[in-house]
């Protein structure tokens, strides 16, 4: 199993506390958890866990905020790892996710993996999604990469993906996460799917990007 770097860019929602904690919790400890932190004039300083047993780098940004795209290509290219998973700040992982996903790696070979995911409501309960099929899902939990739904906190996957394939595109800004892994899969991507619910959402209002 290779070793794995996570990466989180941030706009200081309250949420990040929860995802942190969710990296220092995980079974198969990554090699670093980088997060880039865009810090609007309106929001606190975040508290942010102190790290028990992964190491935390973080890269503050002052106002502007980037755009979207520019962030998050940029904290992905930060990591040196053979793989590289992605968190925001208003998802968490159960404590078995990268090895779940690690595991699924190294059993297919496929160039990137994800997981079935939670969605939970603003008190906390189970929420619902509407899949592209119409039918309500109380997770998600498609074997096969549905672009407009696919997620980037789903997603463990090969660096060398970025390399061959591409990263982040600003054309693509619109349906950011699908398009690019349709760009993947099109150019020939290995993928795999866990049907283990490992990733959790929390509703929040969207930030409004530049």
């Amino acid at each position: 199993m290779e070793a794995i770097t996570v990466v989180t860019a941030t706009i200081n929602r309250p949420g990040l506390l929860a995802a942190c904690e969710s990296v220092q919790a995980q079974t198969l400890a990554p090699v670093k958890h980088i997060i880039l932190l865009q810090q609007l004039m309106e929001s606190p300083v975040p508290h942010i866990p102190k790290p028990s047993r992964v190491p935390l780098e973080i890269h503050w940004l002052p106002p502007p905020q980037p755009h979207i795209v520019e962030a998050l290509s940029y904290v992905e290219s930060l990591a040196r790892t053979p793989w590289v998973a992605m968190l925001d700040d208003d998802c968490w992982w159960e404590k078995d996710h990268l090895e779940v996903l690690g595991n699924l790696m190294d059993e297919t070979s496929a160039d990137f993996v994800w997981s079935s995911s939670m969605i939970h409501g603003e008190d906390g309960r189970e929420g619902v999604w509407m899949g592209l099929d119409g039918v309500v899902h109380s997770y998600k939990d498609e074997d096969r990469p549905i672009f407009g739904c696919i997620d980037t906190n789903e997603i463990l996957f090969r660096r060398e993906n970025i390399e061959k394939w591409g990263g982040f595109r600003m054309e693509e800004h619109r349906g950011i996460d699908g398009r690019r892994i349709e760009r993947w899969v099109k150019n020939g991507a290995v993928y795999a799917h866990s049907s283990v619910p490992t990733n959790h959402y929390t509703w929040r209002p969207v930030p409004a990007f530049a």
